[in-house]
């Protein structure tokens, strides 16, 4: 058998260059020692203004809280430590790049520089309250200004609008104010600049520097390095998870595009600010392709899973191996869909039951030398035997693998609105526009219950596929005669509804537990479909000539 073709109009990452083979690279080091200066924040202010201090093109986005912007002021008010910042500076240049403090930097011209049109600086309407000696951020109209004693901050970054102020305000204000104003524009913040030509070494000082505020982590970091926001590709992994939003399946977070783009490249061990690209690969082209392979998983869980939301894939590791299989093979055939399919609920079962449900690393790495068929066959072979453990109710948690699983399970059900009798949708509890999200529990324990009663209350047992039931509405359910299917579409059979009717409220539980045990016994067997063969179709066996 020949070495296997790239699939023509697929970007393919699997290929490990020379690069890649090679041990380690030595490190860059710093050509000359770092200088130690410290800028007054009115120096900063003046060099932003002057275009002498600008962003390094590594540089992460706003990132930043409002209470965090507060802290800062705080601290240059009251004189605590803020962290030191790192400027890199090329020779013959006179502008100095942020490489570490650009939220810092972003915040202190936030809230202190007058605002031009297309300024990308986030605004702040931070103010000094004299009275309690402390920083908010408040929304001042025309209608609510603000209070006598607030002072708006960005007053201290125009000596001649802090002067009309004045007039307005007695002396001791005047006093307060003017010590507010020498105290923020004189702290001197301390900085490392580093000079150098070699780009790589300023990377290894963002590496390595300890960020204030909130520190780099690894999607940060990775965007830091290598992104580069304003192409028609994505920029970076905030951009690919903006832009995977309109497929309505949920949010997916950095870190989770970061790993997934790891599981592509199987370079699932490595470390903070170690990951390569491929020679040639560009960033933008990394997380173009690594958008596409979410995407296709996106579409495999609605459309053969039948999982439509992010929320409710019982366990997300499974997201990982998916996107490095379907940047693979991105059109599987249908058998291997199911097989697939198969893979993705066994995994769910196992790891909610504690196991590991993941192939062992060499198992993904496998992926980049197997065909389609033989993948699929790879990771269900690597998955442990069957749990023959009993299932049993616990409590639910909507976090947890197990509950949702119960939650799928329950709405595989079918359940109707008890007013209506209309199908209630996943979307109408899960979707974009829910206005209460997850399953509501449907009763609550009377002070001094049992703690048999608190433990069944706890359960999938209590929790219903439903819009939240307001307690006068329940009462009007119990006086009236909800039909059957209604009843059935929830898991709840007459038996466990006339308990609760006459106030068991535990007799209820147990009915109905019992029945929703086994039915999500039985449609996770439905969808695991543990004693069917896993055998490929018999047409991947055919092996072409050119192989």
């Amino acid at each position: 058998m020949g070495p296997m073709r790239p699939k023509s109009g697929t970007l393919h990452f699997m290929q490990r260059t020379s690069r890649q083979q090679a041990s380690p690279a030595v490190q860059p080091s710093l050509d000359t020692r770092l200088q130690t200066t410290s800028y007054r924040v009115q120096d900063l202010l003046d060099l932003l203004q002057e275009g002498r201090l600008r962003m390094a093109p590594f540089e992460r986005a706003w990132r930043w809280a409002p209470e965090d912007v507060v802290a800062l002021f705080d601290s240059l008010y009251r004189g605590y430590p803020v962290g030191a910042l790192v400027f890199w500076k090329r020779r013959g240049e006179d502008a100095l790049l942020v490489v570490d403090g650009q939220q810092r930097i972003m915040a202190l011209a936030g809230a202190l520089l007058a605002r031009q049109e297309g300024d990308p600086r986030p605004p702040f309407d931070l103010h000094f309250d004299l009275e309690r000696d402390t920083f908010t951020l408040t929304r001042t109209t025309l209608l609510s200004p603000s209070p006598k004693t607030e002072v708006p901050v960005r007053l201290l970054g125009d000596r001649w609008q802090l002067t009309r102020w004045f007039r307005a305000h007695p002396g001791d204000v005047m006093e307060r104010v003017d010590e507010l104003f020498w105290r923020i524009r004189s702290y001197q913040i301390p900085a490392y600049v580093v000079e150098t030509e070699d780009e790589d070494a300023v990377r290894q000082v963002l590496r390595r520097v300890s960020t204030a505020g909130k520190p780099l982590g690894e999607a940060d970091l990775f965007d830091a390095l290598h992104g580069a926001r304003g192409e028609a590709l994505p920029g970076d992994l905030r951009e690919v998870a903006e832009r995977l939003l309109d497929t309505g399946f949920g949010e997916f977070s950095t870190e989770m595009i970061l790993r997934s783009l790891r599981s592509i490249l199987h370079q699932e061990g490595a470390t903070e600010g170690d990951m390569h690209l491929p020679e040639g690969t560009t960033a933008a082209e990394a997380l173009a392709h690594v958008e596409r392979s979410l995407r296709r998983t996106i579409a495999f869980f609605r459309e053969d899973v039948r999982i439509p939301f992010l929320q409710l894939v019982p366990y997300k590791p499974a997201i990982l191996v998916l996107a490095a299989f379907f940047a693979r093979y991105p059109a599987p055939s249908p058998r291997s869909r199911q097989l697939l399919s198969r893979w993705v609920w066994r995994s769910a079962v196992i790891g909610g039951l504690g196991g590991d449900a993941m192939p062992a690393r060499s198992t993904l790495l496998a992926l980049q030398d197997l065909r389609e068929t033989a993948a699929v066959s790879a990771l269900l072979g690597a998955l442990p035997e069957r749990p023959r453990t009993a299932r049993r109710l616990d409590r639910f948690d909507a976090r947890s693998a197990r509950s949702k699983l119960d939650t799928l399970a329950l709405f595989a059900l079918g359940p109707m609105a008890f007013s209506t009798g209309q199908r209630v949708t996943m979307s109408t509890l899960f979707g974009a526009s829910a206005t209460h999200k997850g399953l509501p529990p449907l009763l609550h324990a009377p002070s001094g219950s049992n703690a048999e009663l608190e433990r069944r209350m706890s359960t999938i047992a209590n929790r219903i596929a439903h819009p939240p039931i307001p307690a006068r509405a329940l009462r009007e359910l119990h006086a009236s005669e909800v039909p059957t299917d209604i009843l059935e579409s929830h898991g709840i059979s007459r038996t466990a509804w006339k308990a609760l009717r006459e106030g068991d409220a535990l007799g209820f539980l147990e009915a109905r537990g019992e029945r929703l045990a086994a039915h999500i016994e039985a449609f996770i067997e439905a969808r695991a479909e543990w004693d069917q063969s896993d055998r490929p179709a018999l047409t991947s066996l055919v092996i072409p000539d050119d192989e």
